[in-house]
């Protein structure tokens, strides 16, 4: 009888606790990051992925070298990094991932349909993920052709086009996907902050090495002399700030879900901004290095700069092959490109695992599980070259920036300006200044301004 009354007076409190709280009693014993050096490493997996190793070289080369990079900066240390501030903080405060976060700020305020919206970054989340995946089993492939050197410029192409076709490079695409459900089974400490801990200091050395060789090449400077020249009419060009803001979001991982989910794991004494901030450097810096390697690189042999995913998988395996050790360097270019896309699609899945652990009970191998195993059978049915690519277009062009505006919405303007100050400024030394009130808002007017453009503008 005293367990029932028990029951029942804890039941009470949680459904009587002030929303203003909302539910930080609800996930005392939820998983953490060790501290600061594991969040910001595992935030840097997420945002340096595919996006900077050949997204952001292929955008510098079709909108102006130099005038891209520099708009990309500035939309990264500006509104980028307001984004990457919120949801973070947005993810602390609710102490959960995107569902029950959404659910948790909306039944705050009467309406109980919140869940349902936190259900749209979720799911944009692991259709992201599907897609990613694919990508992942196309380097862990070439990885292995580096491996046995038997990547050779006159057959790159047609390696490509064999398992960019479908149902054509299951084994290797499953196995990156086993590799993320290693990873996260795991755990946070054990599984995602340990490998990010790895792979990311790897990632930046390995580059830097690549970097390096590729400035000995002949005629590298001819694409130092692209990156560094400053051709003032793409200034006046619409379209190079539309792409130069798409990808400082996407470069970030701004969904309303991979960074609110690692944000749920960040301790409350942790200084978000100061977090944000190294990560977003990390993400330009990572940027910047792949555009270094790769750009002088195809300058020196004269390829297409404008090759889409040739850039990555053939023109860049045929630049090793001409020159010395090119097998050891095509290892170490594949090795790193695995590192980045792995700790990208490890986050992508998180949300949704901790969607499924949070609302059916379940143990997180079983969480896992069931997220898992239907993104495999759906994946293996886009491995197509072009199938992919228009998925992978749908999602990061409609559905990201669509459920970064509803995060940011949600914590910046349901929550309360006052409400998001306060949890933001949570283990920072001193307050926000009046700049962040217009950096946030900026932020919100700029995805507003992006999805309109890619809806109506094309």
């Amino acid at each position: 009888m005293k367990k029932s009354i028990l029951r029942i007076e804890v039941l009470f409190y949680f459904l009587c606790t002030p929303q203003s709280k909302l539910g930080s009693k609800m996930y005392e014993k939820r998983e953490k990051f060790s501290g600061r050096l594991g969040f910001i490493l595992s935030c840097i997996g997420s945002s340096v992925g595919i996006g900077n190793v050949w997204l952001f070289p292929y955008r510098v080369c079709e909108n102006g070298g130099a005038v891209f990079i520099l708009l990309y900066i500035f939309f990264v240390i500006t509104v980028g990094f307001a984004g990457m501030v919120g949801e973070m903080a947005f993810g602390r405060a609710m102490q959960s991932g995107p569902m029950e976060a959404f659910r948790k700020v909306f039944e705050n305020k009467g309406w109980k349909w919140g869940k349902n919206l936190g259900l749209i970054p979720t799911i944009n989340s692991v259709l992201l993920a599907i897609g990613y995946s694919v990508i992942i089993g196309w380097v862990l492939y070439f990885l292995k052709e580096s491996i046995v050197a038997s990547l050779l410029w006159s057959d790159t192409w047609s390696k490509f086009l064999k398992i960019s076709s479908n149902f054509s490079n299951i084994p290797y695409h499953t196995a990156g996907l086993m590799i993320a459900f290693l990873i996260t089974v795991f755990g946070i400490q054990k599984g995602i902050e340990t490998i990010n801990k790895i792979l990311m200091p790897t990632f930046f050395l390995f580059f830097l090495l690549l970097a390096t060789r590729v400035s000995f090449l002949p005629r590298s400077y001819l694409g130092y002399k692209f990156l560094t020249s400053i051709d003032f009419r793409y200034f006046l060009n619409f379209k190079t700030y539309i792409y130069a803001l798409s990808q400082a979001i996407f470069s970030l991982s701004l969904a309303g879900s991979g960074m609110v989910v690692y944000g749920s794991y960040l301790k409350k004494d942790e200084n978000i901004p100061l977090c944000a901030g190294y990560t977003s450097l990390c993400t330009i810096l990572a940027s910047l290095l792949a555009t270094i390697t790769i750009i002088p690189s195809v300058f020196s042999f004269g390829m297409s700069l404008k090759s889409g995913p040739a850039l990555l998988f053939i023109t860049m395996p045929s630049v090793f092959e001409m020159v010395p050790f090119g097998s050891f360097f095509s290892v170490l270019f594949f090795v790193s490109i695995l590192f980045a896309a792995t700790t990208s699609l490890i986050n992508m899945f998180e949300a949704p695992i901790v969607s499924i652990k949070s609302h059916f009970k379940l143990s997180r191998f079983k969480s896992a599980l069931a997220i898992f195993l239907p993104a495999t059978f759906i994946s293996i049915t886009i491995e197509n070259k072009n199938s992919v690519g228009i998925w992978m277009d749908i999602i990061s062009v409609y559905f990201m920036p669509f459920c970064a505006l509803l995060a940011a919405i949600t914590f910046f303007v349901i929550c309360g300006k006052d409400f998001a100050r306060n949890e933001i400024e949570n283990g920072m030394k001193r307050p926000l200044t009046k700049w962040f009130n217009m950096s946030y808002l900026m932020y919100m007017l700029f995805l507003v301004f992006i999805y309109i453009i890619e809806i109506f503008g094309k």
